[in-house]
């Protein structure tokens, strides 16, 4: 009941936050200009972003004990947020970019927040930084047509609160379902006809580092191989990253620059809007938390099975998304 009224609570709450975050970026020119591949007709506001977290945060304190529970991870994920806010301003570096996901990921190692697969310091430290960091990165690419973020974002954390409710953990499903209330609420803005409001990076870097986060709190009965387990839970996010990291590795394209080679404008192509698009993502998403929900019930031999099968999957898809061409006038804010 609790993970309900959170999920009930984030969207209600985002409702109200996400059209006041418009206002303010409405009133202090926070504007996404189309310019290079932003092919959108005409400037829309950011601080999407700033609109959830906040619905979320609420939401989550009050129904999932967020503040006693995981206080460090909602400190963290503001100061994304903030960091965000100021790259959709003004772009900031790469690298100090990195350097402040890898910070956020180091103050979760340290809080006790982790993947111990070997229980050695110097292999599992840098899997948990890849985790956070790639996941953070990877919501942040995905934020390249409108409400494909979001859209991955809520799914995933609604599978988190369902394995978490699995595992006997109602505080963590609380605050995963207000996660993913609050994105689903945002999709109410983000895909209208008007197209309202971006999430921008101070949502998108947030969000990505939210699931990264929440996923390693599942609890689970076989440490050594959870992050396996895990990885279906966000899968869209890091097969999308992948194929990009490939396409503009193959084409010989700087990996950090933007363009339309995303698998979310490759299915644009094929589907013509992006609220088709986002359904698609939905269910392929729902499906991998399925799969997600069922190893986390399995023993480690069926576990390491499942990883291969899912692997073998991604590959050839990899291989067929790499032979679809993109959309010729992709839709959204950003990657």
């Amino acid at each position: 009941m609790r993970s309900l009224l959170a999920l009930v609570g984030a969207g209600g709450l985002a409702l109200i936050t996400v059209p006041l975050a418009r206002r303010v970026a409405l009133a202090i020119d926070l504007l996404d200009h189309p310019r290079d591949y932003k092919t959108h007709a005409a400037a829309i506001p950011y601080l999407g972003g700033v609109g959830v977290l906040t619905a979320f945060a609420a939401s989550a304190a009050i129904f999932g004990d967020a503040l006693s529970r995981v206080p460090s991870v909602i400190a963290l994920a503001a100061l994304l947020m903030l960091m965000g806010t100021a790259d959709d301003r003004r772009p900031l570096g790469p690298g100090l970019r990195f350097a402040v996901q890898v910070g956020a990921a180091l103050a979760l190692w340290f809080d006790g927040i982790r993947w111990e697969p070997f229980g050695i310091v110097a292999i599992d430290l840098p899997i948990t930084l890849i985790w956070v960091a790639g996941l953070t990165n990877a919501f942040n690419l995905l934020d390249n047509i409108d409400g494909a973020a979001a859209t991955v974002g809520a799914v995933s954390a609604a599978g988190i609160g369902a394995v978490a409710l699995g595992a006997g953990d109602g505080d963590l499903a609380a605050i995963a379902w207000a996660l993913s209330g609050a994105c689903g609420a945002f999709l109410v803005f983000n895909l209208s006809e008007s197209r309202e409001i971006f999430l921008g990076d101070g949502g998108s870097m947030p969000v990505g580092f939210l699931i990264a986060a929440l996923a390693m709190l599942l609890p689970t009965a076989h440490p050594d191989v959870a992050v396996l387990a895990a990885v279906p839970l966000a899968a869209g996010a890091i097969f999308d990253t992948t194929l990009v990291v490939i396409s503009r590795y193959r084409r010989g394209t700087g990996v950090l620059s933007g363009g339309r080679d995303h698998s979310t404008h490759r299915l644009l192509a094929l589907l013509g809007t992006p609220r088709r698009v986002c359904g698609l993502l939905a269910a392929a998403t729902a499906l991998l938390c399925g799969l997600a929900y069922a190893m986390h019930q399995m023993s480690e031999p069926a576990i390491l099975l499942s990883t291969g099968v899912y692997i073998t999957v991604g590959l050839i898809l990899l291989a067929v998304f790499e032979g679809v061409a993109p959309a010729p006038r992709p839709v959204g804010s950003a990657a």
